[in-house]
């Protein structure tokens, strides 16, 4: 799939098919843009022209990033099992 590359400082955080319609989020350290396009190459075009034209939003102040880590098993109180190894 030949798509554009984002601007400096932006990536690709997903291209989705809804139905005939794709969608293509990009996020950078501070702001996020959703774009629609009839291919992903459409919306990827579309998503560049709204980072250029300033049609973007922040991200939530105080909020974790979307890629933070978190321990699933502290979270859900969970005791992870002891597993005897075999040699």
């Amino acid at each position: 799939m030949d798509l554009p590359d984002p601007p400096e400082g932006w990536r690709l955080k997903s291209l989705i098919d809804d139905g005939g319609c794709w969608l293509a989020y990009l996020y950078s350290a501070t702001e996020w843009v959703q774009a629609a396009g009839s291919s992903p190459r459409f919306a990827m075009l579309d998503a560049l022209a709204r980072i250029e034209a300033g049609a973007v939003y922040a991200k939530l102040s105080g909020m974790q990033a979307r890629h933070a880590t978190f321990d699933l098993l502290n979270v859900l109180k969970i005791q992870p099992a002891k597993v005897e190894r075999r040699e």
